[in-house]
């Protein structure tokens, strides 16, 4: 059967918006897609607590988003999407799955390109996050 050139450009064009709602191809490899990591920020979380704690990031005037989880004493990386930063104010909260206080960065300035460390600590309250 015969595909008509409509129907080809059709499907085409639901392939292509599909990708760019998912964000599309990154690439990790040397000469990669450098535009799409610099929109970005990068989260490293250093999990010192003795429970697995689920991360979250707030954006000014926006509900947490989940992150992901960190185990107990481990660390991990997450990218942070330029929505999640929009205003340049964000709040990383951790949660740690046995207990009902959680551990807060505080307010946050990031912009496109930054590193942020947070590092949860045994004592929640001493938890504490920085931007460079």
């Amino acid at each position: 059967m015969r595909l008509s050139h409509r129907t080809l450009l059709v499907a085409v064009l639901i392939v292509a918006a599909a990708c760019a709602r998912r964000g599309g191809y990154t690439s990790n490899e040397p000469g990669g897609d450098d535009a799409s990591q610099t929109r970005t920020a990068t989260l490293h979380v250093e999990n010192n607590n003795v429970n697995d704690v689920i991360v979250y990031a707030v954006g000014e005037g926006m509900e947490p988003r989940r992150l992901g989880l960190v185990t107990a004493v481990s660390r991990a990386d997450f990218t942070l999407s330029p929505e999640i930063f929009l205003t340049g104010q964000l709040e990383i909260i951790g949660r740690p799955l046995a207990s009902s206080s959680v551990a807060r960065s505080g307010p946050l300035t990031v912009s496109a390109g930054r590193e942020v460390t947070f590092r949860i600590e045994i004592n929640l309250a001493a938890s504490m996050a920085t931007v460079r």
